[in-house]
C-alpha cells in the first residue's frame, strides 16, 4: 500500500504527459509488485496544516508500507512560521511511523530560483533573499524531523541551481514542468530504494 500526502506537485499541475511525481513513482512501483494499492490524497494548494488535518487520516487508516510526503511550498510563499510548519510535519512523520510505514519526505526547493520568484520581486515586492532564508529555515526543519522520526530524506533544495534550469518549470514559472517531475521522481525512487521497500537496482 503506498500513499502520498502533499501539494499540487503530487496532483501533477503543470504536467503536459506523465502526470506528478505521484504517478512516475507508481509507474516504477508496478515494475517491482503485482498487486500493488495506492492512494494519492495530495491537493492543489494544501499546506502542512492541510495535509495533517485532511489527508493524514485517511493516510494512516489505510495502514500504508509507503508513504510520501512533500509539502511545503505553499507553506513558505504564504508566510506560516517555521514554528508551526515544524509541528505539523512531526505529527505527520510520528503518525505514519507508527503504523510501521516507510516515510519518504522531501524538503523545499529553492523557491527564489523559480522563474515566477523574479516576477514576484518585480511586482510585489518580495525579496528574493528573504525566500531563500525561509526556505532554509523550513529545510532545517526537515531535517530534524526525519532525523527525529527515522524517515528518509530528498534533498531537493540540494540539487543543482534552479535558475540555470528553467526547463525544470511549467509556463507558469511556479509548478514542475515534465522535466521537473521526472527529475522529483528519480530522486524519489532513489530514496524508496534507500528505504528498502524495493530491491536497489543494480
Amino acid at each position: 500500500m503506498y500513499v502520498a500526502l502533499g501539494d499540487s506537485t503530487g496532483v501533477g499541475v503543470g504536467a503536459k504527459s506523465g502526470g506528478g511525481y505521484v504517478d512516475r513513482v507508481v509507474k516504477q512501483l508496478r515494475e517491482h509488485t503485482s498487486d500493488l494499492v495506492v492512494a494519492n490524497l495530495c491537493m492543489s494548494g494544501a499546506t502542512s496544516a492541510v495535509v495533517r488535518e485532511r489527508q493524514l487520516g485517511a493516510a494512516i487508516a489505510r495502514r500504508p508500507h509507503l508513504a510520501t510526503v512533500m509539502v511545503g511550498g505553499n507553506d513558505l510563499w504564504r508566510g506560516i512560521a517555521p514554528d508551526a510548519f515544524a509541528k505539523n510535519l512531526d505529527v505527520i512523520a510520528d503518525n505514519l511511523t507508527r503504523v510501521g510505514a516507510v516515510v519518504v519526505m522531501a524538503n523545499v526547493a529553492n523557491l527564489a530560483h523559480a522563474p515566477i520568484a523574479a516576477h514576484a520581486e518585480r511586482l510585489a515586492g518580495v525579496k528574493l533573499d528573504d525566500v531563500e532564508q525561509r526556505a532554509a529555515r523550513f529545510n532545517d526543519v526537515v531535517a530534524k524531523v526525519a532525523a527525529r522520526h527515522d524517515v528518509v530524506l530528498v534533498d531537493l533544495h540540494g540539487q543543482a541551481s534552479l535558475r540555470e534550469r528553467p526547463e525544470l518549470f511549467c509556463a507558469d514559472g511556479f509548478h514542475p514542468s515534465d522535466e521537473g517531475y521526472a527529475a522529483i521522481a528519480d530522486q524519489l525512487w532513489a530514496a524508496i530504494e534507500r528505504g528498502g521497500v524495493v530491491r536497489k537496482s543494480a
